[in-house]
């Protein structure tokens, strides 16, 4: 599949062929280490981190010198960008400002090394695309920690879809998710742990029928509850919607209490 390219930046500027990203991502003074157009010995620079960035932009450029036309400059990025030092991945992969197609590959490049997983699954700057794809491969750990963000499972599914996959997500968790999907009105019906939580949430009986009915009973029976209170015959001493209790400690029905009223 061909990936499209990014819109203009606000300068104006496309990205170059080949390239993601446009050159403006990064200051002016290290354009010329990822530009194309530049001579290969000032890209092998960029690509072997021989330049001194900060941690956002030595990873966006090693990120952009991926793409270059020469291969020696794309494998010499790709072996910079996999050995990085902690102190430049730990602060470049929490940075929220960190374009998403850098955390991307990123969570690729490093996908065995969980403690940077777990920093790009925290960030909210990463793509969900990205996180569904963590997801499917994800440690238990990771997966609790993605788990966590509703957010992102309501607006992507196949977060929720790559957790069910994954036999490392623990089923506790996994229940959790599909019982928080059931009740946002996520509906995956092809999953069967999805299946299992309407189960959990709406009873026995599944179907949508059934389960639109137990929503009308229960109004139904909070209006008789209020009705019952209009009328007085709400004991004083129980709460409110609490059911009266009979003498021998019975709960009784607000049918049977409405039965009860005098005229």
């Amino acid at each position: 599949m061909t990936e499209t390219a990014p819109p203009p930046t606000e300068a104006g500027e496309t990205p170059p062929a080949g390239m993601p990203l446009p050159l403006d991502v990064l200051p002016a003074n290290f354009r010329k280490h990822v530009d194309p157009a530049a001579p290969v010995p000032l890209r092998m620079m960029g690509a072997k981190g021989l330049v001194p960035m900060g941690p956002k932009d030595m990873s966006t450029a090693l990120f952009m010198l991926t793409f270059d036309a020469d291969e020696k400059v794309r494998e010499a990025a790709g072996k910079s960008a996999a050995g990085l030092p902690d102190k430049i991945l730990a602060v470049a992969l929490r940075d929220e400002s960190m374009d998403g197609r850098v955390l991307d590959y990123f969570a690729r490049t490093l996908h065995d090394q969980e403690q940077y997983i777990e920093m790009i699954v925290l960030n909210q700057g990463t793509p969900d695309e990205a996180i569904a794809r963590v997801a499917a491969v994800a440690t238990e750990r990771i997966s609790e920690i993605i788990a966590q963000n509703q957010l992102r499972m309501l607006r992507h599914a196949p977060i929720v879809r790559a957790l069910a996959a994954n036999k490392a997500v623990r089923p506790s968790t996994l229940d959790g998710v599909t019982d928080f999907c059931v009740r946002s009105g996520l509906v995956l019906e092809d999953l069967e742990a999805f299946r299992d939580a309407r189960r959990r949430v709406h009873g026995a009986d599944t179907d949508e029928e059934a389960a639109q009915k137990a929503a009308a009973a229960e109004i139904e029976e909070a209006q008789a509850e209020h009705e019952l209170e209009q009328l007085g015959a709400s004991s004083p001493d129980v709460g409110d919607g609490a059911a009266e209790v009979d003498n021998e400690g019975r709960r009784v029905s607000i049918a049977m209490q409405i039965g009860r009223l005098s005229i």
